[in-house]
Formats: C-alpha cells, sequence, structure tokens
C-alpha cells in the first residue's frame, strides 16, 4: 500500500503550538523555528513578541475653521452668530479684506489659534484667552464700548499689525498671559490695561489719557517705545525695565511704587507739564538717560522734584 502525503501548505506562520507539548526531541534548528513560529507561550498565552509591533499614535493635527460657519456676512464683516468657543487644535483666520465682528452680549473663547489678517472689532463682548492670538502686517484687533479681553495665553502684534483699545475698553493680562508688541498697542480715550504676568515691548505701545496698571514685569526692548501721553497714567507696583525709550509727555503721570530699571542703554524722557513720582519703597534705577524736564518727586530722596 502506498501512502501520499498531502502538499504542505505556505501558510504556517501561525500555529496553534504551545511550547513544549508534543514536540519530543528535537534538534536545536528545529526546536527553534517550533518557537518562532508559534502564537503563545509555554503557558497558551499570546507570545511576548508581539510587544515589539509598532503602535500609531494619534498625532493632533490642526484643523481650520470656516468663518462662515460661525458668522454672518454682511457687506465685508461677518458678524458672530452666537457664542462661541474654538478649541485646541483649532484655527481660525481671519481673512484680509474681512472682519469679524463680537457684537454686545456674546462670549468668543479661544483656546486654539486666532490668526487676524484682517479686522476683529468687540464691542462691548468679552474675548477670552488662553490660546494664541496674533495679529498679522495689515491686520487690526480693535476693543471698544466697554470690550473686554481676559488673556492667560499668548496676544502677538506683528510688524504693522495693530491693536486699538480705547472707549473703555479694558485688557487683562493675566496666569502666565503674554503680551509681545512688535507692532502697535493703542490704549486710548478710558482705556484700560491690567497687567500681572508680561508685556513686551519691541514696537510701539502708545498710552494717551488712558491707564496701564502694572503689577508684573512691563519690559521696553531696544527699538520699542512706551508713549504715554495726554493725561495717561501708569501705575507700577513691580517692574519696569527699559532697554528702550519711554517717553512721558503733555501731563501724564507715572507712579512707582516698586522697581523702574534704565538699563545702558535705555532711555526715559519726563518732558514738561508730566510727573514721575516714586512713592513708598519704590525705586528707580538710573544706568542709561534720564532727561527730566518735568517734576520727579521720589519719597526717599527729601525734596526731590
Amino acid at each position: 500500500m502506498k501512502f501520499i502525503n498531502p502538499p504542505r501548505s505556505n501558510n504556517t506562520l501561525r500555529t496553534t503550538y504551545v511550547v513544549g507539548s508534543g514536540v519530543g526531541s528535537q534538534n536545536r534548528a528545529a526546536y527553534r523555528a517550533l518557537l518562532r513560529r508559534s502564537s503563545n507561550n509555554a503557558q497558551g498565552k499570546p507570545c511576548c513578541s508581539l510587544v515589539n509591533i509598532p503602535v500609531n499614535i494619534p498625532v493632533n493635527i490642526p484643523v481650520n475653521i470656516d468663518i462662515a460657519s460661525i458668522a454672518t456676512l454682511f457687506g465685508f464683516l461677518y458678524k458672530l452668530n452666537a457664542n462661541y468657543t474654538i478649541t485646541e487644535f483649532q484655527v481660525l483666520t481671519i481673512p484680509s479684506g474681512y472682519g469679524l465682528v463680537i457684537s454686545s452680549g456674546h462670549t468668543f473663547t479661544n483656546q486654539g489659534t486666532i490668526v487676524v489678517n484682517g479686522i476683529v472689532q468687540n464691542i462691548g463682548s468679552i474675548i477670552t484667552n488662553s490660546g494664541s492670538i496674533t495679529v498679522n502686517t495689515g491686520g487690526i484687533l480693535y476693543n471698544f464700548i466697554s470690550g473686554i479681553i481676559y488673556n492667560s495665553g499668548s496676544i502677538t502684534v506683528n510688524v504693522n499689525g495693530t491693536i486699538s483699545n480705547y472707549s473703555s475698553g479694558s485688557m487683562y493680562n493675566t496666569n502666565s498671559g503674554s503680551i509681545t508688541i512688535n507692532g502697535i498697542l493703542y490704549n486710548t480715550n478710558n482705556g484700560k490695561i491690567y497687567n500681572s504676568d508680561l508685556i513686551t515691548v519691541n514696537g510701539y505701545l502708545h498710552n494717551s489719557n488712558g491707564n496701564i496698571y502694572n503689577s508684573d514685569l512691563i519690559t521696553v526692548n531696544t527699538g520699542g517705545i512706551l508713549y504715554n501721553n495726554n493725561n495717561g497714567n501708569i501705575y507700577n507696583s513691580d517692574s519696569i525695565t527699559v532697554n528702550g525709550i519711554i517717553n512721558n509727555t503733555n501731563n501724564s503721570n507715572i507712579y512707582n511704587s516698586d522697581s523702574i530699571t534704565i538699563n545702558v542703554n535705555g532711555t526715559i524722557n519726563n518732558e514738561s507739564g508730566s510727573t514721575i513720582s516714586n512713592t513708598g519703597s519704590g525705586t528707580f534705577n538710573n544706568n542709561g538717560t534720564f532727561n527730566n524736564y518735568g517734576t520727579f518727586n521720589d519719597d526717599n530722596i527729601p525734596g526731590s522734584t
């Protein structure tokens, strides 16, 4: 009688072989081959070699938000339809030639990214930012008629970009927030800026008939100008560092109760009719240039004027 072996299958990569079961005596090469091709170990559990199989880790990819999906177009202005939140990893771009209007009664929250190439008008409403807002060249962010911006993320005004905070608008920079001015920030007509973190002036900060309250750090870098004029007031209870220029002019005031430091290349010009007052434990450290044509009061220097 003749026995014919069935044809061998090429599908031998997976077996139910349990290490050591029914194998009997095998040479070392055969034993290793069986072990390599087995799908389980001596306990009948999946082979530990599966641990080395690479696993795809999800990556958070930015998602662009169509402005028309959250606002209605009237002419060239999009009006926000309702309260809205830009979530983390979402990106909203205001295109050049168009604007986004956030009218009174609405709240606009940003946890992701907002890029302003056109115009944003915050009219008596609230913008809360814990993500990033960037105002690019030609872009303008208006905050006015008692509008409020709460920032605990980052706000950057690039060269030839503008933020205009006026008509009782308020900006609060808190909780590790940063405002970086490479372009222009206007704080005018009873506008208010409350800083309890970091404001960096590389461009132009113009405080005219407005108020700046600093309880952390304002740095005016080389090439930057802080212009305080037309009855403007700066109240400093922490630190102002000057590597660029501060001009205090036209009946304006700087009140310091902590530290103002003029570094080697820094300059403060205190013009006629304006006042710098160093009160309480305040220190005024001049390592650069201080031109005083107005009034300088220092509680630590009796009779100083």
